[in-house]
């Protein structure tokens, strides 16, 4: 059985872009605070 992919919105993806770049918070953090895969973050 597969599963489907999830998708985010660009404003979420803006919002944990940010808390990367302003913050200097490593993606992998951010992923985890949010419940999210690092492929997420990266692909903005």
């Amino acid at each position: 059985m597969s599963r489907s992919r999830r998708s985010f919105l660009a404003e979420f993806k803006g919002e944990l872009c940010r808390e990367v770049i302003e913050l200097s918070k490593p993606i992998s953090a951010v992923a985890k605070t949010y419940g999210s895969v690092t492929t997420a973050c990266a692909d903005v």
